[in-house]
């Protein structure tokens, strides 16, 4: 008996070793299953996340050899589990991925290839509260993982957990209380809606640069990309916007779960360029409403990428149309209907076309007057036609604009 099992014992280390030497082989470090949820994270799960960090690192030129990750969990801020960390190693340079299980699925909230997360070798509880926000809880309190600083008013229940089983909008008025108002906009002429005619998903990015690359061809009368195939009013057919969507899926580096708005701009520019033009990308993303509506007065749109996001109902002149009654002694309600998407799942990426506005005055307790703005943007996505994005209720990821010349 004693025989018997050493001799199996002898097989199973045996083949613990082949496992390994494959592992070695192939370039990958094994996901510790003692780092993650063992019950969440499966094994299809662990494949969709290798699968995807291989092509993204082909897509950035790199040698699979020597492709090295590690896992760590990543949590709401209920501190309930969210997903995971993957720090990983290839040829010279370090880099890391945060998934997100949403849906079922592990989901890729963002990926850089330029450093490691700031959570990268710290203790504690990963708390992941909205993009590019990293917190650290330990025995100590919640510490914000870039700069290692005690956070003293940190509420978890001021952000709002993804919803995992959301796939849609959901309808909502605002009420906006008004004695005095107004309302102004401007849009930039000669932009056209495009829909994603390929079979992939997640494809807004690739859908907004076909938006993007239209109104830049047909305002340099076809000179940046010469298309055949144009409509009477010079835009891109279907089957040429097909095909532009195809394009920008490769040099977005879009994936199944989508792409990165830095992958985005930069991506649109590689194709530009590669054309022979110039292309420039103005990061918009910390600058104020004034400074952004400046751009677009000068016929400057940008890629916007948001989540938690309220789009108006409606048609195209939705704002326009919204009825502003005021006699200036009696007050008044403006209500506005939206769609609200909320959660990672539902982060959009869409092309900024023009902006809107409200100027209100309100009365308070007969003494105090208090001015304030609704601000918006004109927006195109793929979605059909035009609409207005609301910027202050609204959680804005990135903001690039872009610029074309010949």
């Amino acid at each position: 008996m004693n025989g018997k099992l050493h001799f199996c014992t002898k097989k199973i280390i045996a083949f613990v070793l082949l496992v390994i030497l494959l592992c070695s082989f192939i370039g990958f470090i094994p996901m510790r299953r003692t780092a993650l949820a063992e019950s969440i994270v499966s094994s299809s799960d662990e494949a969709a996340i290798k699968g995807l960090l291989l092509q993204l690192t082909e897509n950035e030129g790199y040698d699979m050899d020597g492709f090295k990750y590690e896992p760590f969990d990543v949590y709401y801020p209920d501190e309930t589990w969210a997903g995971c960390d993957i720090e990983f190693s290839i040829e010279d340079t370090v880099g890391y991925g945060i998934f997100f299980k949403v849906n079922g699925m592990m989901t890729m909230v963002e990926i850089s290839f330029d450093s490691h997360s700031p959570y990268f070798g710290k203790e504690g509880m990963y708390i992941y509260p909205k993009l590019d926000t990293y917190y650290i809880k330990t025995t100590e309190g919640y510490f914000d993982a870039k700069t290692d600083e005690l956070l003293i008013d940190y509420d978890p229940s001021n952000y709002v957990r993804a919803r995992v089983n959301k796939t849609d909008s959901e309808d909502v008025t605002k009420h906006y209380d008004y004695y005095f108002g107004g309302f102004s906009s401007y849009e930039i002429p000669h932009f056209y809606s495009y829909s994603n005619y390929t079979e992939e998903e997640n494809v807004c990015a690739n859908v907004a640069g076909t938006i993007m690359l239209n109104f830049w061809n047909k305002v340099n009368n076809n000179g940046i990309v010469n298309e055949r195939n144009l409509d009477y009013q010079g835009n891109f057919t279907d089957e040429a916007a097909t095909n532009y969507e195809k394009a920008f899926y490769t040099y977005m580096k879009t994936g199944t779960f989508g792409t990165t708005p830095k992958n985005c701009a930069e991506g649109f520019k590689k194709f530009v360029t590669d054309w022979g033009h110039n292309c420039d990308i103005i990061n918009l993303s910390d600058s104020t409403y004034e400074n952004s509506i400046g751009w677009l007065k000068k016929n400057v749109p940008f890629f916007v990428t948001a989540k938690n996001y309220y789009f108006t109902s409606g048609n195209s002149k939705y704002l326009e149309d919204v009825s502003l009654p005021q006699t200036g002694r009696d007050p008044q309600i403006l209500k506005i209907e939206y769609s609200y998407y909320e959660g990672l799942s539902q982060t959009h990426c869409f092309v900024t076309i023009g902006y809107g506005y409200y100027y209100l005055t309100n009365i308070i307790n007969n003494t105090t007057i208090n001015k304030y703005n609704i601000n918006f943007y004109k927006i195109l996505d793929g979605w059909g036609q035009m609409r207005y994005f609301n910027i202050a209720d609204s959680e804005t990821i990135a903001v690039y604009g872009i610029k074309v010349s010949m």
